[in-house]
C-alpha cells in the first residue's frame, strides 16, 4: 500500500512539474523563432521605402537613390527642418495659380460673387433687386416652357423696354431671347474686367495641393499641411469662407504645420476663414456697438423709414448706428421702403464686410 501511494505521489509531482515547465519551454521556442526572424532584418532599400511612405506621400522615381546618397538620418533631419530644401520645381508648377498669392481683398475683387455681377447687369437693364431675384429663378428653370412672342407676355410699349430709365423691365415679361441676351451681358462683364468665377478659388487651391504632394521636396511639410487642414477643417460653401481659403492655407496652416501646436491653434481660431465658418464674427456682447448696429435695421416700420428720409437728426443717428455713408443709407432706405426683406439681406452683407475689416 505504501509503495503504491508513493508511485501516485511521484506521478502527480511529475505532472505538476511538466505543467510548470511547459510555458518556459514555449517561451524558449518563441525566442528561438524570433531570433530567426530578426536575422531577416530590413534591407537598406526597405528602410528607405518605409520612411518615404511614413514621412511623405510615397517614393517617386529616383527618391530611394537620393536618400541613399545623403543617408537616411540626414533625410529625416531635412524633412523636419524643410527651410533649407530647394522646392523650386514644385513652386514653378503652381506659380500660375494666382489665388495663392492674392490677399482676401484682391480675391473678392477678382472672383466676385456671381450674384453681384448679376445685379450689376440688372441695374444696367433697369431691374431692381426684386426683379433680379425673379430673373435668377426664371433662369434656373429655363427651357421648361417654350417662349411665346404673341401671347401678350411682351410689354405693349417696346420703347419702355429699351429705356430702363423710363420703366424697369418686368422679368415675367422677358422672352427667352432677352434672358439669353442678359446672360450674354453677364459674360461680357466677366471678360471686360477679367473676372473669375468663385469656384475657381477652390479648384486652384485643390490643384496646388495635389501638385505639391507629387513634386515638393518638403514631403513631411505637405503631409502635415494635409493633416492640419483636415483637422481644422472649414467648409468652402458656407458664407464668405470660399474667398478666405487661400489665405487660410498660405498664412495659417502652412507656417505652423511643423511648429508649435499652441501657435497653430490660436492662428486658426483668429483666422477670418474659421471665424466665418463657426459664425464667430456674429458673436458680440449684448451691449456692444457692433451688436446695436446689427439690430438697428430690424423692425423699421414705414413711418420710421419716412422719418429717416425727411428728418436730418434721425438720418444722422441711423448713419452712426450702422456706420453707413450717405449713399449707403440712401440705398438702404430705398430698399427698406420697396423691399424690407431685401434690406435685411443688405444689412447682413454689411455685417459680413464689417467683420472682414475687423479681421484684416
Amino acid at each position: 500500500m505504501k509503495s503504491k501511494f508513493s508511485f501516485v505521489q511521484r506521478f502527480t509531482a511529475f505532472l505538476m512539474l511538466a505543467a510548470m515547465l511547459s510555458p518556459i519551454l514555449a517561451i524558449s521556442a518563441n525566442a528561438q523563432q524570433m531570433s530567426k526572424v530578426k536575422a531577416k532584418a530590413l534591407t537598406e532599400d526597405q528602410k528607405i521605402l518605409h520612411v518615404l511612405n511614413r514621412l511623405g506621400f510615397g517614393a517617386r522615381p529616383g527618391d530611394v537613390e537620393k536618400v541613399k546618397a545623403i543617408g537616411l538620418n540626414k533625410y529625416i533631419e531635412q524633412q523636419l527642418n524643410p527651410v533649407s530644401l530647394d522646392d523650386s520645381l514644385a513652386e514653378s508648377k503652381v506659380k500660375n495659380f494666382d489665388v495663392l498669392k492674392m490677399s482676401n481683398e484682391e480675391i473678392f475683387a477678382k472672383y466676385p460673387n456671381g450674384q453681384v455681377v448679376f445685379q450689376m447687369v440688372g441695374r444696367m437693364n433697369g431691374l431692381d433687386k426684386g426683379d433680379i431675384a425673379q430673373l435668377r429663378k426664371k433662369n434656373q428653370v429655363k427651357g421648361a416652357e417654350t417662349a411665346k412672342t404673341d401671347d401678350g407676355a411682351m410689354p405693349k410699349d417696346d420703347s419702355a423696354m429699351m429705356k430702363p430709365e423710363d420703366k424697369p423691365k418686368d422679368p415675367a415679361e422677358m422672352t427667352d431671347a432677352e434672358r439669353q441676351k442678359f446672360q450674354q451681358e453677364v459674360g461680357e462683364i466677366y471678360q471686360k474686367y477679367n473676372l473669375g468665377r468663385p469656384q475657381q478659388i477652390s479648384q486652384q487651391l485643390g490643384a496646388s495641393r495635389v501638385i505639391r504632394a507629387v513634386y515638393s521636396e518638403k514631403q513631411l511639410q505637405e503631409v502635415m499641411v494635409d493633416f492640419w487642414t483636415n483637422h481644422f477643417n472649414v467648409y468652402a460653401n458656407k458664407a464668405a469662407v470660399r474667398w478666405l481659403l487661400p489665405e487660410y492655407d498660405r498664412d495659417i496652416i502652412r507656417p505652423n504645420a511643423l511648429g508649435n501646436f499652441k501657435d497653430l491653434l490660436l492662428a486658426t481660431a483668429k483666422s477670418p476663414a474659421m471665424l466665418f465658418y463657426l459664425d464667430n464674427f456674429q458673436s458680440v456682447a449684448p451691449n456692444s456697438q457692433a451688436n446695436n448696429r446689427g439690430k438697428a435695421g430690424q423692425g423699421l416700420n414705414p413711418k420710421q423709414i419716412e422719418r429717416a428720409m425727411e428728418n436730418p437728426q434721425v438720418r444722422e443717428r441711423i448713419k452712426k448706428q450702422r456706420g453707413l455713408t450717405d449713399a449707403q443709407l440712401d440705398e438702404f432706405l430705398r430698399q427698406a421702403r420697396s423691399n424690407p426683406e431685401m434690406a435685411q439681406q443688405q444689412m447682413q452683407q454689411a455685417r459680413v464686410e464689417a467683420a472682414l475689416t475687423r479681421c484684416a
